[in-house]
């Protein structure tokens, strides 16, 4: 582990490592109004600061809510948190000042926060666990149909122990199920290298039929001009 001179805590060979003062020793704290309207308070004066302060990039994060829950909650990942904003259907665009101006606003954001514990939770609970890939369509795929995983014509895009809600119904993309965690983890590992391969096969494909088409139409314009 890297420590820093600014975290007061010598790190030295022999030495015995604190454990007691670190994020969420006691447990992880219950999900109150309080606690979110801090979190969005702190967030909005966070981005105001960085709002003044001269921009790197170009890039504007439109998810505002989301990144605040993320600092303020970090015992749930981002893409958990955008689980529970499609389930309760709220934008996680929606302006800081919109939310903490409106107590059906903050209501909302603590259910949000409350689907993302439930889901949490959810993972210790019994011996097999559902796993889920998420692959989306191969629109490089071989025309013999060909592919290197059991489903052809996809490719494996990230595996969870939850279905993510905000993947389902998106245009290109398949949630595939599998009854047990381990399972999911050895197809998509099992997969990828091969799927990465036959990606990159594909483009050397199509980068030869690029350079072919850029021969023909050259001379293409070679026999127009000595026709001319």
């Amino acid at each position: 582990r890297q420590v820093s001179a600014g975290e007061g805590e010598e790190a030295k060979l022999g030495l015995k490592y604190t454990v007691t003062n670190k994020q969420n020793y006691g447990g992880v704290p219950d999900i109150t109004d309080e606690r979110v309207k801090q979190t969005l308070e702190k967030a909005k004066a966070l981005f105001a600061s960085e709002a003044g302060a001269p921009k790197k990039s170009k890039k504007k994060n439109t998810d505002v809510l989301r990144k605040a829950l993320s600092q303020g909650f970090p015992e749930y990942p981002p893409l958990l948190l955008d689980h529970g904003f499609a389930v309760k259907e709220y934008d996680p665009a929606t302006p800081l000042d919109q939310v903490l101006g409106d107590e059906a606003a903050l209501q909302k954001v603590r259910e949000v926060l409350e689907e993302a514990q439930r889901v949490s939770n959810s993972f210790g609970v019994g011996e097999n666990h559902t796993g889920y890939i998420v692959a989306k369509e191969d629109t490089r795929a071989t025309a013999d149909g060909e592919s290197a995983s059991k489903t052809p014509g996809l490719l494996y895009e990230d595996f969870h122990p939850f279905k993510p809600r905000q993947f389902e119904g998106k245009p290109g993309i398949t949630i595939l199920e599998f009854d047990r965690f381990n399972a999911t983890v050895d197809e998509y590992f099992s997969s990828l290298e091969s799927q990465r391969l036959e990606s990159r096969l594909t483009e050397k494909e199509e980068a030869a039929k690029r350079k072919l088409e850029s021969v023909r139409e050259e001379h293409r314009k070679r026999i127009d001009a000595l026709k001319d």
